[in-house]
């Protein structure tokens, strides 16, 4: 499996810019490499927009089950794993909406400064 080390991308793990890059890398190498493991290894601070924007945004543009066999974390301290499962549980809330909930949400998430 492939391993990205967040401290390579970024010192801290809170913000949405850093999020982007982190997302942007593990498309890269979805793309051309397949599965990915994300190592976290000396990120201690963590915010939860930094998890919405990489790993929520992976999740909804994926199943879950896609999801879960391509991305895998690990390092994360205990602050980090709650931010982390926070953001993917909210994610995988999404497909258990009603369809007219689902559109909705799309609209949200599609035109975002509304």
């Amino acid at each position: 499996m492939n391993r990205i080390k967040v401290n390579e991308l970024c010192k801290m793990a809170l913000s949405k810019r850093d999020g982007m890059i982190l997302r942007d890398k593990i498309e890269e190498v979805l793309i051309s490499q397949g599965n990915v493991f994300i190592d976290f290894e000396g990120i201690t601070k963590y915010a939860t927009p930094f998890f919405n924007i990489c790993f929520a945004y992976l999740l909804l543009n994926r199943t879950p089950e896609v999801y879960d066999k391509m991305i895998s974390v690990g390092n994360l301290t205990q602050l980090g794993e709650k931010s982390y499962n926070m953001a993917i549980e909210n994610a995988r809330k999404y497909y258990s909406l009603p369809e007219d909930e689902k559109v909705k949400t799309d609209s949200i998430l599609d035109n975002p400064d509304i």
